[in-house]
């Protein structure tokens, strides 16, 4: 897993803070992997196919 805060203000990655994710893993993936970019049709399944839950 990873959880990138790269573009997060202090604000928003401060203790305590609720954020909204959706954990999936997936197999058989044959396109490159370069900097955790998936295509278009993978994000949308993952939209409509995985509930986020809330991580505080």
């Amino acid at each position: 897993m990873q959880l990138d805060t790269n573009n997060s203000t202090e604000k928003e990655i401060e203790k305590g803070v609720k954020v909204k994710v959706r954990i999936f893993a997936i197999e058989k993936y044959s396109k490159n992997f370069d900097d955790y970019y998936l295509t278009k049709k993978v994000r949308r399944i993952i939209a409509k196919e995985i509930d986020p839950v809330t991580l505080r």
